[in-house]
């Protein structure tokens, strides 16, 4: 089984985690670190010794029963303590072998999964990671999802549940601010939560680490940006692609007709696509001649507005994406449900004279939905707003962990 690192997205194997000594004791056990100073682009990174793999290894290869199996159990297990071989202290700290930063207690024994949440600025990125983290661990219970953040990282001023609380939930929901697009895009710290299931059933997966990672708002017009992006991307188990509504040229141009302003992109959403996938074509992630296998969820953001504008066909008022999520209220993930709102929302897309963005989509993906969602359910005024009420935010992330094997409550 390979692993993905939650913060550099380098892969590596069970037999290469590492450990840190824990000691706040012995300064004998701080040293250099340049790897962390490599990630964080720092010139020096003075962070407790990393405790030799070879060390633990060997102990574990004497303590077998059969020495003869000491090469495989030191390739199968991964304990859950280990001894610092320098000053003896016990450290369950483990840490990427790539990048050196600190991995979740748990990690070897649970998937790891990255979830790609991209969108081009304007999108509304940011409102909508806040939004959906926040309907996971409130609504999560409802589909048996227990949603626990995980508070790892040698700065622990940036530690997930911190972060989220202090820049994301307390600005936009407690005190109703309007996220700004530069608040959050220096850092490189992701949001690892992890989430679990209690449901029976064999083979299906019963507990993984989710990663969010904000960039703020993607950059596709920066190379540089382009390429932090590729990797992220690269190695995401599914992908959330938020687009901005206001930006298909029908809405826009309705949305104009009735006096409102809007502010222009600079890239169309056609163009956002086909850069990302531009991205995932040179990590040779996609083939020329085979659809990517990635679960890709279009999802269409502020579809508020198109309901309150009147923008839906009078043929379709029923749409499924008009009305909540109907499992949130049942208490089990149906299928059907989500497939409608995909059917529907490519049905919108239709309408809309975007036949040529959906046969290139699916061209390239074997497996896509279609989602129409709202964040924060009104557009914020003078940078404030009053209520947030999202609408189906969290339909495109459970459609991804049904599709990667998550076990989800069923009729």
């Amino acid at each position: 089984m390979a692993f993905t690192c939650p913060y550099c997205y380098e892969k590596f194997s069970r037999d290469e985690f590492e450990f840190r000594c824990e000691s706040f004791t012995s300064t004998a056990c701080q040293e250099e670190d340049p790897k962390l100073a490599r990630y964080f682009g720092v010139p020096h990174y003075l962070a407790n010794r990393v405790i030799p793999n070879k060390s633990w290894r060997d102990v574990m290869t004497k303590k077998s029963l059969w020495k003869a199996f000491g090469k495989m159990s030191r390739m199968l297990v991964v304990p859950d303590e280990v001894k610092c071989d320098r000053c003896g202290g016990p450290s369950r700290k483990k840490i990427c072998p790539r990048c050196h930063n600190e991995l979740p207690t748990y990690f070897h024994k649970a998937e790891s999964h990255i979830i790609s949440v991209i969108g081009a600025r304007g999108s509304g990125k940011t409102h909508y990671i806040t939004v959906l983290i926040h309907e996971l661990l409130k609504r999560g219970y409802k589909l048996d999802i227990s949603t626990i953040p995980q508070d790892v990282g040698e700065d622990r001023s940036k530690v997930t549940s911190k972060r989220y609380s202090e820049e994301y939930k307390r600005p936009l929901l407690d005190r109703g601010e309007e996220l700004t697009k530069t608040t959050i895009a220096k850092d490189l710290n992701p949001l690892i939560y992890q989430i679990t299931s209690s449901q029976k059933g064999f083979g299906k997966t019963k507990a993984l680490y989710l990663v969010f990672y904000d960039t703020a708002g993607e950059n596709f017009h920066d190379d540089q940006e382009l390429k932090k992006l590729a990797n992220y991307v690269a190695n995401s188990s599914g992908i959330i692609f938020l687009l901005d509504t206001f930006q298909i040229p029908h809405i826009k141009n309705s949305l104009r007709s009735a006096g409102n302003a809007i502010t222009e992109s600079g890239i169309d959403f056609q163009g956002v696509f086909q850069q990302v996938y531009n991205l995932l074509e040179k990590q040779g992630l996609v083939k020329l001649k085979a659809r990517s296998p990635v679960p890709i969820a279009l999802t269409f953001s502020k579809i508020d507005e198109v309901i309150r504008n009147n923008l839906l066909d009078d043929d379709i008022e029923d749409f499924s994406i008009r009305k909540n999520s109907k499992y949130l209220e049942e208490g089990f993930y149906d299928q059907a449900e989500l497939e409608e709102v995909s059917h529907d929302m490519r049905s919108l897309l239709t309408l809309w004279e975007e036949e040529g963005f959906i046969a290139g989509v699916e061209s390239k993906f074997s497996q896509t939905a279609y989602f129409g969602v709202s964040a924060l359910g009104a557009t914020p005024k003078g940078g404030k707003i009053e209520d947030v009420r999202p609408l189906r935010v969290l339909d495109p992330l459970v459609w991804i962990l049904d599709k990667i094997g998550f076990a989800l409550p069923k009729k």
